[in-house]
Order: structure tokens, then C-alpha cells, then sequence
């Protein structure tokens, strides 16, 4: 025998509904034993908690908040061979917005912040220590002409930030603009002819503190994609 698993995962979920406004908890834990019969052997740990919120506002508007916050937890047994030892603590933010102005046209907006941090347990790895952060917007659009010919589009700005715990110089930030357009024809009954153009544009670089103290990004690289 090379090696043995066992896994055992609890999931819990409690739903309210309050008038025009739906609550949902979801609890899951996982984890799992690994024994490889060398210093891989050990632990891992997943635990997720999440909470969302869902109120209609008439016809034409619904909105929508979740919060999501997990730890995933590395722990091995032979502390002497493995120094991977690590917790990785993700937490999230949302909120979404859906409107109908009008028949045929229908509008979305997300907002998303959200953070992870990675912390390892053995000296010799603290270096690695990071927090990143990632805020992003996402409206899109569809309309639809008549019951055959509908076209979408929608958009993302995000900005990712990852700062390390013990190296200032290290710290760097991705910036990323999509466009996604999509047309969809309905030919006949059972023949359907869909489109999708995407288009990505990315810089990175650094994001460091000057001489002074100053936190200030410094573009590294960019490109396109379509």
C-alpha cells in the first residue's frame, strides 16, 4: 500500500424568506487525511461560510449582497522534512444589481471586492508570506430585437493589488479591462446561430514605496488579447 485517504465533509444551509427580501446561510467543512507513507503525510482543512441577501424591488430591479469567507489549512505531520505548512484565508464581497428600464432591455452591474491572504507556518517560508486584493465592476447590457435576434455586451475592470508581508519590493499590481459582445439569431425552430467576440487588455508591474515613502506603481508589461 502507497498511500491512504479519508475524507469527510459536513455541509449545512439555512434559507428565510421575509417579505419581498430572501436570506441564505451555507455552511461546509471538509477534511481530509493524507498518508503517503512519507513527509507528505498530513492534514488539510476546509471551512466555508457564506451569507446572501435577495430583495425584488418591483418588476424592474432586484438586488443582490453575498459574503463569503474561507480558510484552507495545510498541516503536516513531519515538521523536520516539510516546511509547507500553510493557511490560505479567503474572504469576498458582492453585490449585484439587475434592471429592466424597459421591454427587451435588460441592464446588470457587480461589484466585487475581495481578499486572500497566504501565511505560512515555518520560518524558513515567511518570506512568502502575501495579502492580495482584488476590486473589480462589471456592467453588461441586453437587448433583444424581436423574438429571434437578441445582443449582449458587458464589461470588467478589475484591479488586482499583492503585497508581501516582509519585501516591500516584491509588491505588484495587475490591471485588466474585458469587453465581451455577443449576438444570438434564432434561425428556425431547432437552429440557432450564436456569436461572441471577447477582448482583454492587461498591464503589471510593480506598485512599490519610493524614496520618500510613497506608494506609486511602476507598468513592467502590457498586452492585448482578442
Amino acid at each position: 500500500k502507497d498511500s491512504e485517504i479519508k475524507d469527510r465533509t459536513v455541509t449545512a444551509s439555512l434559507s428565510y424568506q421575509l417579505g419581498d427580501t430572501n436570506y441564505r446561510a451555507d455552511l461546509k467543512s471538509d477534511t481530509k487525511r493524507n498518508d503517503y507513507f512519507s513527509f507528505q503525510s498530513g492534514d488539510v482543512i476546509h471551512e466555508t461560510f457564506s451569507l446572501s441577501a435577495r430583495h425584488d424591488f418591483g418588476s424592474k430591479l432586484d438586488t443582490t449582497v453575498k459574503g463569503r469567507a474561507s480558510l484552507l489549512s495545510y498541516q503536516f505531520d513531519d515538521i523536520e522534512a516539510n516546511n509547507q505548512d500553510r493557511d490560505f484565508f479567503d474572504q469576498e464581497a458582492t453585490l449585484q444589481l439587475s434592471y429592466v428600464p424597459k421591454p427587451g432591455l435588460n441592464t446588470s452591474l457587480t461589484l466585487r471586492i475581495r481578499e486572500n491572504q497566504l501565511i505560512y507556518m515555518r520560518r524558513s517560508r515567511t518570506g512568502d508570506n502575501k495579502t492580495t486584493q482584488t476590486y473589480s465592476i462589471k456592467p453588461s447590457l441586453t437587448k433583444s430585437f424581436g423574438p429571434k435576434l437578441s445582443a449582449t455586451q458587458s464589461y470588467e475592470i478589475s484591479a488586482d493589488y499583492t503585497f508581501y508581508t516582509y519585501n516591500d519590493d516584491a509588491n505588484f499590481l495587475i490591471r485588466s479591462f474585458n469587453v465581451t459582445t455577443g449576438l444570438a439569431w434564432k434561425i428556425v425552430d431547432g437552429l440557432r446561430l450564436a456569436f461572441e467576440h471577447k477582448y482583454r487588455g492587461q498591464d503589471e508591474g510593480a506598485y512599490a514605496k519610493d524614496e520618500v515613502g510613497v506608494e506609486r506603481y511602476g507598468r513592467g508589461s502590457e498586452r492585448d488579447e482578442q
